[in-house]
């Protein structure tokens, strides 16, 4: 099959717009990937293991949560009140970010190059204003 010119332009500009939709937009895989991260960090704080849900955290919502607390992440996740957060049942992943939804909780998560990472955890939907985060970045 020949490609004329005419159809030629049009496939030379429908290429850059094709990729550009598919980079911006969240695809399955990067709401497995978003939900794998946010059970991991579900499953830390169930068992025990902050230093474990400190990894999973974005860097500056790690860093946020050790210059409030003025000790380590780990000691101070161990001090915050979070609920257990059960299994996700709902991820939404839209280009470097996501929200999933757990049972009781919803994280929010950032695409990071070390991969997807927690920036809220422990966050409550408040009617009308923005949700309330006990653990956040800035």
């Amino acid at each position: 099959m020949r490609i004329t010119g005419g159809h030629r332009t049009t496939i030379l500009l429908a290429v850059p717009l094709l990729f550009a939709l598919v980079g911006c937009s969240g695809g399955a895989g990067d709401d497995a990937a978003a939900t794998a991260v946010a059970t991991q960090f579900a499953e830390a704080l169930t068992n025990g293991d902050t230093d474990g849900a400190c990894e999973l955290l974005a860097q500056g919502t790690r860093a946020s949560v050790e210059q409030e607390a003025g000790t380590s992440c780990g000691q101070a996740l161990s001090t915050l009140e979070l609920p257990t957060m059960g299994a996700a049942h709902d991820v939404q992943a839209y280009g470097r970010g996501a929200q999933v939804k757990l049972a009781t909780d919803v994280l929010f998560l950032t695409l990071e190059s070390s991969g997807w990472r927690v920036t809220a955890a422990g966050c409550t939907q408040r009617q009308d204003r923005p949700y309330h985060c006990a653990v956040k970045g800035e």
